[in-house]
């Protein structure tokens, strides 16, 4: 499968690594959802990816509102578990029959328990999900379209400004 639209759905430090590193690749559209100050910057500067002594920088297109970004290739979800619910409510414009949703966030995954037989098969996990509600996947989503990763990388997110800082 190919993809290139693709939106990152929270810009901090890890959706911005993301974002800067796919927008330098060929015919890749990259697009964010972002909001506040973070929003104004990645409208007037794009994305900036300071890694070492190289500065990568990337023109991407950034809305408050998923509705104005359209249907994409590839969804990547990196924002902290808290604000899940709030992506759920709104990720549904960015999402067409082959969409793929990927989702890079901290902590136990929401799919820890997807595919597993016996009493547990894909029970939500309360103590990430306490009503059983704040996963994309389970309101917005077929979950054979879902993908989750684990990312170990240290970036860090410089303040009134969108460059991002990456160790690797």
């Amino acid at each position: 499968m190919t993809f290139s639209k693709i939106c990152i759905y929270g810009a901090g430090a890890i959706g911005g690594w993301i974002g800067a590193r796919l927008a330098q690749r060929p015919g890749m559209m990259v697009s964010v959802v972002a909001r506040g100050e973070t929003l104004r910057q990645l409208q007037s500067h794009g994305l900036q990816l300071n890694s070492g002594d190289n500065i990568l920088s990337a023109k991407v297109r950034a809305s408050q509102l998923p509705t104005s970004l359209g249907t994409q290739d590839l969804v990547i979800i990196a924002v902290k578990a808290p604000s899940m619910l709030d992506v759920a409510k709104q990720i549904q414009p960015l999402i067409g029959p082959n969409t793929i949703v990927m989702t890079a966030m901290n902590g136990v995954p929401w799919w820890f328990l997807q595919g597993f037989g016996g009493v547990y098969a894909n029970t939500p996990l309360k103590s990430v999900d306490p009503q059983g509600t704040n996963c994309c996947c389970y309101t917005s989503a077929h979950t054979s379209s879902v993908a989750s990763c684990m990312r170990a990388l240290l970036c860090a997110r410089r303040a009134k400004c969108n460059t991002i800082l990456v160790m690797v």
